[in-house]
This record gives structure tokens, sequence and C-alpha cells, in this order.
């Protein structure tokens, strides 16, 4: 099955929306009616860039979603420069139709995505978006804001929003804030959608999720049985990664499928009821009788376990997080 991209950090599909530059001011004097960050004073204040971009400014990337286990999910956006702007300090963005800031648990941002740090979840304008001495450009509507910007031309910034509700995307308005030169704008960038109505029988994430993506880390201790054999993460991996050059070996086949299925079930994603529960008990009951698999003994030549490595295979197709849960 193919490698699907989510965060953390699940199968992902990037989508990216690349932001147009509006208008830019270049007033001076600031305003003491309104308290900026240092950092606003800063890019209000610096001098002209040597290549003024007058095209785009800043690239914004859906990185994906994941889902954490709890009733909640997290979805995480990027945003770079491009070349000829200023630093990004800080963007915004409407939380779209169907969210509201009720629905938001906790927001964090940062340029490691193993490593962020805290936002504080708040409904509100940013005066900076709209004082004309700060480059604004009028723009007073309420906002989710992420503080942090970007230090370079060449690094990703991250920023994830973790929700009560399962939606999907949609296009949605945001706004960037730089400093004179480059200014601040609205742009629409792949955001929050509208809640999504759960399948029956669930949801899976792919093998190549669990086995393939770096940042994935199992649920719960680490650890999944199969075939009343406990293995680990890095034993799995060691086995998705052993070599397929003589033909997919029933066992590895087997053992990748439905270790895909308890370790989505142990997020909660699959239903005790889902009919795919009865190609896992094949595989079970198969590895069983098998010594412990490993990247050196992975036997072939079960066409009953083949054969539900495929039919496991066929319902993930039909209930990923990607495809059924929505973007």
């Amino acid at each position: 099955m193919t490698l699907k991209m989510n965060l953390k950090f699940t199968s992902l599909l990037a989508f990216a929306a690349i932001i147009t530059l509006s208008t830019s001011c270049s007033k001076d004097e600031l305003s003491s009616a309104e308290t900026f960050s240092s950092k606003d004073v800063q890019l209000a204040t610096t001098d002209p860039l040597t290549t003024t971009n007058q095209g785009t400014a800043y690239t914004n990337v859906f990185e994906g979603k994941i889902a954490n286990g709890n009733g909640t999910w997290t979805y995480t956006w990027s945003m770079q420069n491009n070349t000829g702007s200023q630093n990004l300090s800080h963007w915004a963005m409407d939380l779209g139709s169907c969210i509201t800031i009720d629905d938001v648990v906790s927001a964090s941002e940062g340029a490691d995505l193993n490593n962020m740090s805290t936002v504080a979840v708040k409904w509100a304008a940013d005066p900076s978006l709209s004082n004309e001495n700060l480059g604004g450009c009028n723009i007073t509507v309420p906002v989710f804001k992420f503080e942090q910007g970007t230090p370079d031309a060449t690094s990703k910034v991250y920023y994830s929003i973790t929700i009560s509700k399962n939606v999907g995307t949609a296009d949605v308005t945001g706004y960037y804030k730089s400093g004179k030169i480059t200014g601040c704008g609205a742009f629409t960038f792949t955001g929050l959608g509208c809640e999504i109505v759960e399948l029956e029988e669930g949801y899976s994430y792919s093998q190549g999720f669990w086995f393939a993506k770096p940042q994935t880390i199992w649920p719960g201790n680490g650890t999944i049985t199969l075939g009343n054999k406990v293995y680990t993460q890095l034993e799995g991996k060691a086995i998705w990664n052993a070599s397929n050059k003589k033909g997919l070996a029933d066992s590895k086949a087997a053992f990748t499928q439905a270790a895909a299925i308890k370790l989505s079930a142990g997020l909660g994603l699959v239903k005790p009821s889902a009919t795919v529960w009865a190609d896992v008990a094949i595989v079970d009951s198969y590895l069983a009788s098998l010594t412990k698999l490993s990247a050196t003994n992975l036997p072939t030549g079960n066409a009953a376990a083949k054969a539900a490595a495929g039919r496991i295979s066929t319902w993930i197709n039909a209930h990923h997080v990607d495809t059924t849960f929505g973007n």
C-alpha cells in the first residue's frame, strides 16, 4: 500500500497554498495607544531589502492531520519565506465556517515538530494587522494568531492546532504580517473544514505510516502482539525494511498489514465490530505457528495468510484516515 502522509505524525498529503503579496505601508511612527511586540517594532523599521518581492511573499503548506486517540485531532501547517520577502513576524488564521474557538483544545508552534512551544488559545483581532504605523492592512476581523515568525529564507516553521472534532479541509483565509517592506495581507490556504461523519467500522493508518514514516511513534507501550509474540517498534521496522528481492514473503505481508490494524486500534480508530478483525485472526493463527519473525526469518508459502493480508490491505484502502477521515 502506498505510503500516505499524515502527521505525527500521520500519513501526510501536503497541500501548498502560495500567499499572494498584498499592499505594504511605510509609516515609521508607532502608535502610543497600542502595545506591540519588540519584533513588530523591529520589522517596522527594517531597512529596505536589496530585492523587493512584488509577487509572492510566503508559502503555506498543510502538513497533515493526526488522530490522537482521545477524541482530539491535530492539524499542522508550515510557513516559509519566498525569495525577496522579509522574515515573517507572525501570521493568523480564520477557523473556517464550521469550527469555533471553543473547539480548539490547544495549539503549538516551532521549527522542530518534536519540540513545539505552546500557543495561547485566543480569538481576537490582531492590532498589528490594522495599525498602519506598523505596516498594517486595515484587517480588523478576529483571528487565531500564531506568534512565531520565520528565521530566514530557507527554514520552515510549523504550527499546529488540536481540536475536539474530526474535520476535513477547506479553503480558509489567513493573514501574514512582516515589516514595512513586505507588509501584511490576506491569503487563502488549506485550513479547517467541516466535521466528518465517521464510518461504522472505523479507520486505519497504512502500514507505510506505521513502519516507514520516521516521525511515527507506536501508541501505548510501543509494542504489538501478533501470533502470541511481542514485537517492538524497532523489531517491526527491521521486518518492514527486510529485502523483497525474492518477492514479498507471506509472513511479512501478513505481519505488516495486521500490525497496521492493531496499531490503529491502539489509537481507538478501528471499531471492535469491524469485519477486518476476522482476517487479523487468520494472520494471528498463522504467525502463532511460526517462530518469532525477524529480518532474516520471514517464511512464505501460506496461501491463507497471503489472502488475509490482501483483504486487510483492501479494507485499509477503503477506511484509510487520509481518504475517509478527510485531510
